[in-house]
């Protein structure tokens, strides 16, 4: 087996996996917040209509 293709699967492999979490762990918080932001808001002009 040649190295070069060991480091070029295991680059691959790498980056499939670093790329593949910031995408899936850095969107489940804008995901909540952004829910919960406007749970806040109807709770706060439910409380002014009332």
């Amino acid at each position: 087996m040649d190295i070069k293709l060991i480091d070029w699967k295991l680059l691959s492999f790498i980056s499939t996996s670093l790329i593949y979490e910031h995408w899936f762990y850095m969107r489940i918080p804008k995901i909540y917040y952004w829910s919960l932001n406007e749970r806040t808001k109807t709770k706060k002009n439910d409380g002014k209509d009332h």
